[in-house]
């Protein structure tokens, strides 16, 4: 064997070498891709919950705020039935 076909076998050997480092860097590329996208989509997927939480939290305390306002007309209307009912047993 001589020394250029030893150097050819060697330059297909490294051509060999190089192709296959492509595909794999082509292949991490794509997972890579695949990733930013999967990362953005649950980046999405937080923002939405995050505002439905609001949305969410916001409506609670509006029902909260009404309950004690009902609370406290229930309480004076429930009041003014007892004077009512006092006021006829003593007639």
């Amino acid at each position: 064997m001589d020394f250029n076909s030893r150097k050819k076998k060697n330059k297909n050997n490294y051509d060999l070498y190089n192709e296959n480092i492509n595909i794999y860097l082509e292949e991490n590329d794509n997972y890579i891709l695949d990733l930013e996208s999967k990362v953005q989509t649950l980046k999405l997927i937080g923002s939405n919950m995050r505002d439905e939480v609001k949305t969410s939290n916001s409506l609670l305390y509006n029902l909260s705020d009404q309950m004690d306002n009902v609370n406290r007309k229930l309480t004076g209307v429930y009041r003014n039935v007892k004077n009512i009912i006092k006021r006829k047993v003593k007639e």
